[in-house]
């Protein structure tokens, strides 16, 4: 059979088209066509608009040394995980911040144990990877795991330094995890405090990425 007509015509100088090869520089692509660089926050830097006094004091909290925010959500796609052409040292830290402690040891459930399935060794238990907070409005729910629903509690989250769990097959207190981040710790943000800190976060979303027709589901949906 003929490989699809997409792939015939972007390949059209490959003898097979369609392979694994042209499947991964395909998909890779179309990953990097999806960049972010509209949102209000965005728009606030080049002097188009002007965030809200709440937005105004969470971006203070996120970029200052009480929440710390920026440690692990710093670079311009606000994670650290930026690598490009003229890096100098290529480094992907990994995070613990203490959502589980279920054996009062580090334990975090098993299969998602983070970067520990890869090493084995009992100090990376829990540690993750910071992802983009861009458009973190719209990408719940929340952590590696999705076992926080909300904005709303993650922020709670980190205002607590960790997360207790009172009852059940992953009780324990992540407060307490010893392999957590010398970054985490009690915040013991303000309610007014958790919402500047939210209203900026919503700030970061992109609404001219997320409506773009580029990007929309390309198979018609059937009645």
């Amino acid at each position: 059979p003929l490989p699809p007509p997409l792939f015939r015509q972007a390949f059209a100088d490959q003898p097979q088209p369609l392979s694994m090869a042209s499947v991964i520089r395909a998909i890779s692509a179309f990953e990097r066509s999806i960049v972010s660089v509209d949102s209000r926050y965005d728009r606030y830097l080049q002097g188009r608009e002007q965030l809200s006094e709440s937005e105004q004091r969470g971006m203070a909290l996120f970029f200052g040394e009480r929440a710390e925010c920026h440690h692990c959500h710093g670079s311009f796609n606000f994670n650290d995980q930026v690598v490009h052409a003229r890096s100098r040292v290529v480094d992907t830290p990994f995070h613990n911040t203490g959502l589980y402690n279920i054996d009062g040891a580090g334990g975090f459930p098993f299969p998602n144990r983070g970067l520990y399935e890869s090493t084995g060794k009992p100090e990376d238990m829990g540690a993750f990877r910071a992802p983009s907070l861009r458009n973190v409005e719209v990408t719940g729910p929340y952590m590696h795991d999705g076992s926080l629903a909300t904005l709303e509690a993650v922020i709670d989250f980190y205002s607590e330094g960790g997360r207790l769990i009172a009852s059940g097959p992953q009780q324990g207190d992540g407060r307490l995890n010893p392999h957590k981040s010398g970054l985490i710790a009690r915040i013991d943000f303000t309610a007014q405090e958790k919402r500047d800190l939210l209203a900026f976060l919503k700030a970061l979303t992109d609404d001219s990425l997320l409506h773009d027709p580029r990007w929309q589901d390309p198979w018609k949906r059937r009645p």
